[in-house]
């Protein structure tokens, strides 16, 4: 089996590719382990400056912390206006479960944290000033 990592520094730095080896290894299995990483990376970005990204966890969880090991969430950026559309569509939807409502600090950044009809713990959220 063949797999591709590709990802940013978090990926490279963290060791995932040879973290997934090794476990693919001690499980009996039998893989080869490529990766492409950048500094800084998205896996998506849109034109208007909306991405998918991917936040690298930390610690184990504990809880619903924001940083649990694994792939523990996803964080969809989008636009202001997406960004109260899709909230308001979110919070209509009743097997969206709500994490925590939207907040907003001092720089303007929004969030809004939910549980998506398939358990998978997400956010939205609005940057004014883009990370890229």
């Amino acid at each position: 089996l063949k797999f591709l990592f590709i990802g940013n520094s978090a990926t490279y730095f963290n060791g995932t590719p040879l973290k997934f080896k090794g476990l693919c290894r001690a499980a009996g299995v039998d893989v080869s382990v490529s990766y492409c990483t950048f500094g800084s990376a998205n896996l998506l970005q849109f034109a208007d400056g909306s991405m998918i990204e991917f936040v690298t966890a930390t610690d184990d969880k504990t809880a619903d912390v924001e940083k649990q090991a694994g792939i523990r969430h996803l964080a969809f950026s989008v636009t202001p206006a997406a960004f109260d559309e899709i909230v308001a569509k979110l919070k209509a939807d009743e097997r969206v479960e709500e994490v925590h409502d939207v907040s907003e600090n001092a720089k303007g950044l929004k969030t809004y944290w939910y549980r998506d009809i398939e358990g998978n713990f997400s956010h939205l959220i609005y940057r004014p000033e883009p990370l890229m």
